[in-house]
């Protein structure tokens, strides 16, 4: 019987006829030999036909093809131009041997070309390899060289790339020895509690935490000599003084038996073991939120960590998980009791693993099904953005818990949801704009002053007289702003931009013509310049809390903020929002802050202050508005003054939140988070039940980095070389007003609203 070999090279296939080889010769070692001389395996194996690659795209598709067991249109059409014609009902005189056993079959099953694939045709095809050079004629060398260099390294990144559940493997590890560590856990804390019962049985009755008990087994040792002097460090273990009283009493009058030294140090070292798994417990839970937010943020913000961790591990991978439909997404982990239904037509399940998030359980009994069909509808989106997404982002993630709250709300008390397709245009921009927010950060050059330190950080608030003692609400588009509905906020801006247009055609400026309207309301007389013209209302300027603000974190501005916004009616300016607003209206400041992104460069002051001034000319902000992010040195201050000069206007107050250093480490370094649902501790002010721990899901609490005493630190000398020179350019002005921050809240707020009313 006749053999072809098929050889697949980086450059193209080719086809080669082995002769003179009976099935005996076959098995011996000389046919083995003879591979390597050339000149013995010429004589048996001879070039039949030879079909170059178009491109390197072509050669890499037919590679990842090849390496699939697939037989492309290409390799079919010349299989059957070269080989002899298989007839119907007749058994081939000739067999294809191949290197793939996949592709044999593929081949014989499409072709119905006979193939083997066996120890002596790979022995043939490494002959091939080996002498191929030779057998292609008009093959300069090197050419060879460079078509397996660049279709290895085009198939490694393809496969790289395709790979996409390749750290899939972890979470799966992490999450099945989390489940481990739990049983364990348990299992050994009742050992734990059975044994040292023994000898302290009322110390169950008082202690039901598992990990507090093992520590005041391994602290108490023998029971005799527990005494009052121990109260501190019982008090410190078990956070409570009355608990650790209760503790040393019963002890005194306990019933249990004494323990041998010897059975003592046993039952402590299984307590320390105890313990042990109890904080690697933690670490490894750390660890899992971690890999998570790598590689499903999304998925983690929308359904918590462990919960999709477990649906990533009953899936087998990530781009399983992406691959079900919601359906089957809603009853993963429920298989048996499917399948039962299914047999014994009985109701099927409503859920599976989805049942432990936290909204299948706030939902009412009724409606526990439809949130489950929701909820997976939600979490089959979130697991395919992070499975084919390019750059990992939870603000889908978010937007989608926030349209399931809302569903919550919406079967609870009937407050009608947002449709999907406008969530998700909003979430769209969001990310968009997330790029660009990077590079505003740090738009505005900081001016570097070296100042010594001040004892207190003060935060800056810069505040213009309002135009009426009562506005009216300004329609800027943020709802937060207002509480008029959505539909009835764009009404009225149209209304205002028509009103604006027709006044425009007229002559007359909009700020003027709304000064008109002020004076004729007579709520409020105009004050004017020196050239006794008419002033347009004044700006409300303020420094939030955001990274390029001059407050200090913590010192209560984004508390007031919100309460001095709705008090006043302002609008709100954010420089990078107006910023990245300009770049995507293409307007002309837009476009030249674009160039100067484009190239790397900062975008300068004037460009910014003139993005002010056109948002200030807006309708919306005749009334006054919060400025965010801007001014943050000296010289923009500067330029900020001269442009609203020439808008006739001044600046009344500026308001500085002064607190003290150390309170704000305190404020700021006790606050813990509970990533899952995003309820926050603070050591002080609200501590847990138990510390480290959070009180309703028992699972531990994490403390973000900004919330550390380095990052804190770093933070606040920012903050001083940065705002100290503006504060200071105001207070030479006159116009400074200070406040104690250290106050409670409403305090603080009835202080600022007796400055802005003065």
């Amino acid at each position: 019987m006749t053999l072809y070999l098929l050889y697949e090279s980086a450059s193209g296939y080719s086809l080669f006829l082995a002769n003179g080889l009976d099935e005996i010769g076959q098995n011996t070692d000389a046919v083995r030999s003879s591979v390597a001389d050339l000149n013995r395996f010429g004589k048996v194996v001879q070039l039949t036909a030879f079909h170059p690659f178009e491109s390197s795209l072509d050669a890499l598709n037919q590679c990842n093809s090849v390496s699939e067991g697939l037989m492309t249109d290409e390799l079919r059409s010349f299989l059957e131009l070269n080989l002899p014609k298989v007839k119907e009902g007749k058994k081939p005189k000739f067999s294809l041997g191949v290197a793939e056993p996949k592709l044999g079959s593929h081949v014989f099953e499409v072709t119905k070309i006979p193939c083997q694939s066996n120890e002596f045709v790979l022995e043939l095809l490494r002959g091939v390899r080996l002498h191929f050079e030779r057998f292609i004629k008009d093959l300069k060398p090197g050419d060879l060289e460079k078509a397996q260099l660049g279709l290895g390294h085009s198939y490694s990144r393809a496969k790289v790339k395709f790979n996409v559940n390749r750290v899939d493997n972890m979470v799966i590890q992490a999450i099945f020895l989390l489940d481990t560590l739990d049983k364990d856990i348990n299992s050994f804390s009742m050992r734990v509690r059975e044994w040292y019962s023994w000898h302290f049985p009322e110390l169950v009755k008082i202690v039901n935490d598992n990990y507090l008990y093992a520590k005041l087994a391994k602290f108490i040792e023998d029971k005799a000599k527990l005494s009052e002097d121990k109260i501190p460090e019982l008090t410190d273990i078990l956070g409570d003084e009355d608990k650790a009283k209760e503790v040393v009493e019963a002890a005194k009058a306990s019933m249990g038996q004494d323990l041998s030294p010897i059975d003592l140090i046993n039952v402590q070292q299984f307590a320390q073991r105890v313990m042990d798994l109890s904080e690697y417990r933690k670490k490894l839970y750390e660890y899992l939120v971690t890999k998570m937010n790598d590689i499903a943020p999304n998925l983690a913000s929308l359904i918590g960590e462990v919960v999709g961790a477990r649906l990533i591990s009953h899936a087998g991978s990530l781009t399983n998980l992406a691959k079900c439909p919601s359906s089957t997404l809603q009853i993963l982990g429920a298989e048996k009791a499917l399948f039962r239904a299914l047999k014994t037509r009985g109701n099927t399940p409503k859920y599976g693993l989805i049942f432990h998030s936290s909204f299948i359980g706030r939902a009412s009994a009724r409606n526990k099904g439809r949130m489950a069909r929701y909820l997976a509808n939600k979490c089959s989106i979130a697991s395919r953005i992070d499975c084919f997404a390019e750059r990992g982002t939870t603000i889908f993630g978010e937007k989608l818990r926030e349209q399931v709250e809302e569903r919550l709300d919406f079967y609870d008390k009937g407050v009608a949801p947002r449709k999907n397709i406008d969530v998700m245009k909003v979430a769209i921009e969001s990310v968009q704009n997330k790029d660009v927010d990077m590079e505003t950060e740090e738009a505005v050059p900081s001016e570097k002053k070296s100042k010594k330190n001040k004892s207190k950080s003060e935060a800056a608030k810069v505040v213009e007289p309002m135009a009426d003692d009562k506005p009216t609400v300004a329609t800027n588009g943020d709802a937060s702003e207002d509480a008029k509905s959505e539909k009835k906020k764009k009404k009225e801006k149209r209304k205002l931009e028509q009103k604006q247009a027709v006044e425009n055609s007229n002559g007359v400026n909009g700020a003027e013509a709304e000064q008109d309207r002020a004076a004729k309301k007579k709520k409020k007389s105009k004050s004017r310049n020196e050239d006794g013209e008419d002033v347009q209302p004044a700006s409300d300027i303020k420094k939030k809390k955001k990274k390029k603000s001059k407050s200090p974190p913590g010192s209560g501005k984004g508390t007031q903020s919100p309460i001095i916004k709705d008090e006043y009616c302002l609008c709100h300016l954010a420089t990078g929002d107006m910023l990245r607003a300009a770049v995507a209206a293409k307007t002309p400041l837009g476009v030249k802050a674009k160039e100067a992104m484009d190239k790397g460069e900062l975008v300068t002051d004037d460009l910014v202050v003139g993005i002010i001034d056109e948002a200030m000319k807006k309708p919306s902000c005749q009334k006054g508005f919060i400025l965010d992010g801007f001014p943050r040195t000296v010289v923009q201050a500067q330029k900020l003054d001269e442009m609203l000069e020439k808008q006739g206007a001044k600046i009344d107050k500026v308001l500085n939140f002064a607190i003290d250093d150390a309170i704000l480490e305190e404020r700021i370094t006790g606050r813990w988070i509970h990533p899952s649902s995003g309820r926050t501790y603070h050591t002080t002010f609200a501590p847990p039940k138990v510390p480290g721990v959070d009180d309703v899901s028992g699972e531990p609490l994490i403390q973000r980095k900004d919330d550390t005493a380095a990052v804190l630190k770093s933070r606040l000398e920012a903050f001083h070389k940065q705002t100290e020179p503006v504060i200071d350019y105001y207070k030479n002005k006159g116009v400074v007003a200070e406040l104690h921050a250290e106050k409670p809240p409403k305090e603080v707020t009835a202080e600022v609203q007796k400055v802005l009313s003065s």
